[in-house]
């Protein structure tokens, strides 16, 4: 096992190890101490609730002995799983331990380390359950951090919709002080009015055209861009070559497809400039900002599943509702991709209509 790749899961994660054999636990946790954040310790299960409940920082893994006093390892663990069912719990037993191990299995725990310990052993057991833990926390962080984007995007246009409203309203009032002088300017009102109702009958004539002719074909690239995605994070540091080149041609036709309606002229033209800088640019060489790239491009992707299922509706007030959101993920990706701050560059004028 390699410590270096060990230890990029590890250094972020609090540990609370329990052990009531003085000797051993002191032992034990200057080797723990190589591996993770933070480290706190307990001689039992009575007192490894009390550091938990009172921890001021969020404890992230349990490392514990099953055999002990007050409380065992096995109680222990169903209190510390009422307080939170998610938590991970590795176990150190010994050999003659059998009939306290059904128990742990019974409760569903992490992992399980033989008495004494071995070091190869410890950081294979270290190494699943602290690549899920640092998994689980990306996930969360960037699912958080998108959500709190749409929302502000949202919150923007509603204000937006608000104030087209109001001066809506303003127009019509002008409207009713009519004079002699506005007949003319009425009439030429009318005229453009006749000219954009034209123009809307247009534009609903090209949302019934995508719906009937290429929907069902946006929908499939972007099952199979989903599916290339998510073997390339399975895949992890042997990210197959055919599976990318998948996700970059099925990208490239599916803003061709955009580019026959000119409501998506934004959104075609950012999606060809997101695909050209996966395409022509190697991107990131540590694994890990790979595999976040590909997991935030994952949650990407949901927002464009959504996106099509108001097109699916043919909505027109919703037709562009989510381009600014689909436009702000692709700069994100691009950003991490080239490994750039995020700046103020050009990445396709926003339209709406």
């Amino acid at each position: 096992m390699d410590t270096k790749l060990l230890t990029q899961y590890t250094q972020n994660i609090s540990v609370l190890y329990v052990e009531d054999d003085d000797v051993v636990r002191e032992n034990t946790a200057e080797l723990l101490n190589v591996y993770f954040k933070e480290l706190s310790v307990a001689c039992d299960g009575v007192e490894a609730l009390s550091v938990f409940k009172n921890s001021s920082n969020k404890i992230d893994l349990i490392i514990s002995d099953i055999n002990m006093p007050n409380m065992d390892g096995i109680e222990m663990a169903k209190n510390l799983q009422n307080l939170n069912p998610e938590l991970p719990i590795i176990f150190i037993s010994a050999h003659h331990e059998v009939e306290y191990l059904q128990g742990a299995i019974d409760i569903g725990v992490s992992g399980f380390l033989a008495k004494p310990i071995n070091r190869e052993q410890l950081e294979h057991s270290f190494y699943k359950v602290a690549q899920a833990i640092s998994d689980h926390k990306f996930v969360i962080t960037h699912v958080d951090l998108i959500e709190d984007l749409n929302m502000q995007l949202e919150t923007q246009n509603i204000e937006l919709k608000r104030k087209n409203n109001e001066l809506e309203k303003s127009l019509r009032l002008l409207d009713t002080m009519v004079s002699k002088e506005q007949i003319t300017h009425t009439a030429k009102t009318e005229e453009k009015s006749q000219v954009q109702s034209e123009e809307d009958a247009v534009i609903d004539a090209q949302i019934q055209q995508l719906v009937e002719e290429d929907l069902h074909e946006l929908i499939e690239l972007c099952l199979e861009i989903d599916t290339a995605v998510i073997n390339i994070i399975n895949t992890r540091e042997n990210t197959p070559e055919e599976d990318f080149q998948i996700l970059v041609s099925k990208f490239q036709k599916y803003a061709s497809i955009l580019s026959f309606y000119n409501f998506f002229s934004s959104l075609s033209n950012a999606m060809r400039t997101f695909v050209d800088c996966l395409q022509n640019n190697d991107g990131p060489e540590n694994q890990e900002e790979i595999d976040n790239i590909f997991m935030l491009l994952e949650s990407f992707l949901y927002v464009l599943q959504k996106w099509q299922n108001e097109l699916e509706k043919g909505n027109k007030e919703m037709i562009n509702f989510f381009d600014a959101s689909i436009i702000n993920d692709m700069q994100t990706i691009t950003n991490m991709w080239l490994k750039t701050p995020e700046s103020e560059e050009d990445f396709g004028e926003m339209e709406f209509f």
